[in-house]
């Protein structure tokens, strides 16, 4: 008798936290670069990009898990919660039990975004990229929103016709860790890019047609280094104007080559930032806690307050320490 073929699909460890709700699909595997002091997430990951073929069959996948799951739908549009628990606690593969999870948990909650893993994304090159993107939409032709991670250091190599491709297929944010502005801060945490390639890479996103979410960490310069951190971030976020900026706390965690390091922990509030918070939804489906309410991904029910500037944010708001 023939052994039956797990159906599953690859996910990553990490998205931001806006993306919560969104369908996550593994393009690529750990970071290009894989060396900041702060980050432990990949360093015993080799980074490896999938090839397209791979990709859709994943997604091939993702359209058998969600054939299954939509049996379940109610012609007034609400779900069959225990036959989704029932059908999710007989599968025994771990990979499937949690692709099935994913997917059930995406098209409860209306899925219609999808974040692509993992933390340079935007490294694939030659269509390779678009090709994926055009083939998952016409796999979810529901899909309203496509996101990414992109390392600057790349995205500052990438043109803004390469960008506009992207686009137009179908990719329409990309989230990068900038860290901080200054050149000083990037050398001393091992960031492997500089303060001119954040804005090269910046301009050419936006220049593409894409919204550009931007992170920093606040206190990462440190005492010895506050003035510059608040400096540098402030006139990058200005020469760049991006869409959403995001600030983050900085800290290090044992193994990573910063740990020790003192960091700046009080910071000030920006001048011109807006903040809007996304609301609690329940843990689960109906906030049951059976089978699929204990099955999570890790990240899947995270929220944090969006923090958006669309236009200046002062030096002061940045990195700046209290005292």
């Amino acid at each position: 008798m023939e052994e039956r073929k797990d159906i599953s699909f690859r996910i990553g460890p990490i998205r931001p936290p806006s993306e919560a709700d969104s369908l996550l699909i593994q393009v690529t595997r750990g970071c290009t670069w894989n060396r900041c002091k702060f980050c432990q997430l990949y360093r015993h990951t080799q980074f490896k990009a999938y090839s397209a073929d791979s990709v859709k069959a994943d997604i091939d996948n993702m359209v058998i898990l969600a054939d299954r799951i939509n049996k379940y739908k109610n012609f007034d549009g609400s779900w069959d919660i225990d036959g989704i628990n029932l059908e999710l606690g007989m599968i025994e593969s771990y990979d499937e039990r949690q692709s099935y999870y994913m997917m059930a948990n995406w098209l409860v909650r209306d899925g219609r975004n999808v974040f692509l893993q993992d933390g340079n994304t935007t490294v694939l090159k030659g269509g390779r990229l678009s090709d994926v993107i055009r083939y998952l939409k016409q796999a979810f032709p529901q899909i309203e929103r496509i996101t990414s991670y992109g390392r600057a250091e790349n995205l500052s190599k990438t043109s803004p016709e390469e960008f506009a491709d992207l686009k137009d297929a179908g990719l329409d944010r990309i989230h990068s860790g900038f860290e901080t502005g200054s050149d000083k801060v990037l050398q001393m945490i091992n960031k492997g890019v500089t303060q001119e390639q954040e804005i090269i890479a910046g301009r050419n996103v936006k220049a593409g047609g894409i919204e550009l979410s931007i992170y920093f960490m606040a206190g990462v310069g440190g005492h010895d280094l506050t003035e510059d951190n608040a400096e540098g971030t402030a006139y990058v976020i200005n020469q760049v104007n991006p869409d959403f900026v995001r600030v983050r706390t900085a800290a290090y965690k044992p193994g990573t080559g910063g740990a020790g390091r003192k960091v700046c922990r009080r910071v000030t509030s920006a001048s011109d930032r807006r903040s809007r918070s996304r609301g609690t939804l329940p843990v689960a489906f109906g906030e049951k806690q059976g089978a699929l309410g204990q099955a999570g991904n890790r990240g899947l029910r995270g929220r944090d307050g969006i923090q958006t500037a669309q236009q200046v944010v002062t030096g002061r708001g940045i990195g700046r320490c209290g005292g």
